[in-house]
Parts: C-alpha cells; structure tokens; sequence
C-alpha cells in the first residue's frame, strides 16, 4: 500500500520517534498500520545487537 501523499509529514513525525533496540531481521514488520493507512512500515535490514 501506499500512505496518502496528505500523510507523508505525518507519517514522518510517527517515525522519527522510533528506536530500535532490539533485533530485527530484514522484512519485519516494524510498525502496523501506520496512521491508519493500512500500510506497514518494514525494515529493509537486519540489525543484530
């Protein structure tokens, strides 16, 4: 899905507030349905701690 280009500073303030402290494999779901736009936001790499 896409979030509606009304939404992108939005969206972008909800993401700036995330720290990943734990481990993540690429294509985790980091977020659900951000902003209730049906998308969810993905990691594109792994973070090993």
């Amino acid at each position: 899905g896409e979030i509606p280009k009304e939404k992108v500073f939005d969206a972008m303030k909800v993401l700036n507030k995330i720290v990943i402290d734990y481990e993540v494999n690429c294509g985790d779901v980091i977020l659900e349905n951000i902003l209730g736009s049906g998308c969810n936001v993905i990691a594109t790499n792994s973070i090993n701690k």
